[in-house]
């Protein structure tokens, strides 16, 4: 079964959902440093679209869950 897993990547999609996420809080920390987008995209070596993306999850979460946290992730932008 450990060898059919490592062919196959059983539990891909967990990893991915954690890089995911990672990589959003990534995203959130150099906001608040003051990045660009551009530099965001590049630093975490995604495409502009895939920022994009993130942006846009990022603050449906934020709209949702906490208010006050959404309010300083506009501000970060």
């Amino acid at each position: 079964m450990k060898e059919q897993c490592k062919r196959s990547g059983c539990g891909g999609k967990r990893n991915t959902a954690a890089k995911i996420e990672e990589r959003r809080t990534e995203t959130i920390k150099l906001m608040r440093e003051g990045r660009t987008k551009a530099e965001i995209a590049e630093r975490l070596s995604v495409s502009r679209i895939t920022l994009w993306r993130d942006l846009v999850s990022l603050r449906e979460r934020y709209k949702t869950e906490n208010s006050q946290e959404f309010e300083e992730y506009r501000k970060a932008q």
